[in-house]
């Protein structure tokens, strides 16, 4: 009677697993499905069918850029950034495109557009919180977190991905960027799984080349948002970026660890107030955003956009000064007022 039971139990047990299986398997096979429509659907044009082409290709579409600059990876930006409302940023290795970042609103990136409303993307298209590639014989898993889906979601177009940088506080299309396959996997813009991933490409050493092209990345970037947003634009300030040098390396040396930007800012709040013993905080009332440990330029911005105080730091129409600075693992602005004992320069 008592094999009988256990019998009974296990074939109930396993039946329910059959059925849980199954239901994942249909539930995975609707997904692709949805997504296979998708992409059906979806007629890419302007610059989408840039990626994989040439530089000539990209200099009929484009012209010449504006600038060259080096990337943490094995791709160089090609810049352009005559116009704001035309700002692309052209990711070139070995003479092919294989990415581009865009947040010029008079450029055609159709289906999309800049200050497109998230909702109609949302009713529009199907946005995995799991995507899984394969390439060159193997399998790569990445899980969109919720802030993932809802800020930074990534599509699969044919072979081209696209990450759509989604503004929280409008409900619009700030910027997107696409790329193939191998790019998405180099960036790892998600949480993947191990066991999925063996390591990719490493990263560039930061040098001095790289400082510099993050630093003016992110002054125009900081530029175009503001004058999207009808405040007047920034001057560069040499002067704020050997301040923040000294400054950090004053707060910060090698045993000590910023664990959040949150942090930070409650660090400063406190520094406000106590005016003697931490008389070497009062210097970031003047305000600053800090970035840890982040992809590039796009990603560094679009983050900070998403994020109330850094938001409101880079739009705040009291600064006229900025500065950028790499110290470590940590990028930081640093915004101020005008002052007319400062010197100014500009990229």
């Amino acid at each position: 009677m008592i094999l009988f039971v256990i019998g009974l139990l296990v074939s109930i047990f396993e039946k329910g697993n059959e059925k849980v299986q199954k239901n994942q398997i249909d539930s995975r096979n609707q997904l692709f499905n949805m997504a296979n429509d998708q992409e059906k659907d979806i007629k890419l044009e302007g610059l989408f069918q840039l990626i994989g082409k040439t530089t000539n290709d990209v200099k009929d579409e484009l012209g010449d850029p504006d600038r060259i600059d080096p990337s943490l990876y094995e791709y160089n930006w090609w810049i352009y950034n005559d116009h704001h409302k035309k700002y692309v940023q052209v990711g070139i290795e070995k003479d092919r495109v294989v990415t581009l970042y865009v947040m010029g609103e008079k450029l055609n990136i159709k289906p999309f557009y800049i200050g497109q409303p998230i909702l109609d993307i949302r009713n529009s298209y199907f946005i995995p919180s799991i995507l899984e590639i394969e390439h060159q014989g193997q399998e790569f898993q990445f899980e969109l977190s919720e802030e993932d889906i809802n800020i930074r979601p990534i599509i699969q177009i044919g072979h081209i991905y696209v990450q759509l940088y989604m503004d929280k506080y409008t409900g619009t299309l700030s910027s997107i960027r696409m790329m193939d396959v191998p790019t998405l996997l180099d960036l790892k813009p998600f949480d993947y799984r191990e066991e999925y991933m063996e390591p990719s490409v490493e990263r560039v050493e930061i040098n001095d080349s790289i400082e510099k092209a993050l630093q003016t990345q992110i002054f125009d970037l900081s530029n175009i948002l503001r004058e999207r947003y009808h405040v007047k634009t920034l001057k560069w300030n040499d002067e704020l970026v050997s301040e923040a040098y000294v400054r950090f390396s004053e707060l910060y040396d090698d045993d000590s660890q910023i664990s959040t930007d949150k942090d930070l800012a409650l660090e400063q709040e406190k520094g406000k107030d106590q005016t003697n013993e931490r008389q070497h905080l009062l210097y970031f009332s003047e305000g600053e955003n800090v970035a840890v440990h982040a992809l590039d330029a796009p990603a560094i911005v679009e983050g900070w956009f998403n994020s109330k105080v850094h938001r409101e730091n880079m739009l705040n129409q009291e600064f006229k000064e900025t500065g950028i600075v790499l110290y470590k693992d940590y990028l930081i602005q640093k915004f101020s007022p005008v002052n007319e004992e400062k010197s100014h320069s500009s990229f």
